[in-house]
């Protein structure tokens, strides 16, 4: 088991991780808007990069990076959103959340695609971040399951969690309340935690950005 300290604290503390596409790297984000890379196999850290001017709250790497360790250039920044994250399947386009509208991003340009949004069906979720489905046909953005291909809304979800294959009610989990959730890779366990990226979403200083790393 390996064991990853930054300082003692304060603005040094870690807000978020995740493992490189290549899993040679832990990529480690801090209070003060530092990402950091660290070997997986020696502890050491091999990048440290100035990404925001306050705590970094979410990383997702792209699957397709080729080199971590040299040089970082911003491609394509998205300063009206709280959250972005990658299409799943393809990972040709990004999708971002401004309270309660989903912008879906061209990669390659920047270029917004899509805006979803549908006040009347809106359920105001405090914390709402759009997401693609593995196949990236379909979004779930503040509980509207929405079909991208037709550009429309196909279902609204109560507050509960549900079955995607008949939009029935599962279970609760009131522990999770709040929570920051993850499932592992097969969907069978889910992993909740609260921090950081559950405090308010708006800071003067914060952007979003899509990066690349060159050789």
């Amino acid at each position: 088991m390996s064991v990853f300290h930054e300082g003692d604290g304060g603005d040094s503390s870690f807000t978020c991780c995740a493992f490189s596409a290549c899993e040679r790297f832990l990529m480690l984000g801090t209070c003060s808007g530092h990402l950091k890379l660290y070997n997986i196999f020696s502890g050491d850290v091999e990048a440290n990069y100035t990404c925001h001017g306050s705590a970094i709250s979410h990383i997702e790497p792209s699957r397709i990076m080729a080199s971590l360790t040299s040089m970082l250039i911003i491609l394509n920044s998205f300063g009206e959103d709280h959250h972005v994250e990658f299409s799943k399947l393809s990972q040709d386009r990004v999708i971002g959340t401004k309270d309660q509208v989903a912008h879906i991003y061209d990669i390659q340009t920047g270029e917004t695609v899509l805006t979803l949004n549908d006040p009347a069906l809106a359920n105001n979720y405090k914390r709402n971040c759009a997401t693609f489905n593995p196949t990236d046909d379909l979004v779930l953005n503040d509980g509207v399951l929405w079909d991208v291909r037709a550009s429309r809304a196909i279902h609204k979800f109560d507050k509960f969690q549900w079955d995607l294959r008949t939009f029935h009610l599962l279970h609760t989990v009131p522990a999770l309340d709040q929570c920051r959730v993850v499932f592992n890779s097969n969907g069978t366990i889910v992993y909740g935690g609260m921090g950081l990226t559950l405090l308010p979403f708006a800071k003067s200083d914060e952007f979003r950005c899509a990066v690349h790393y060159m050789s």
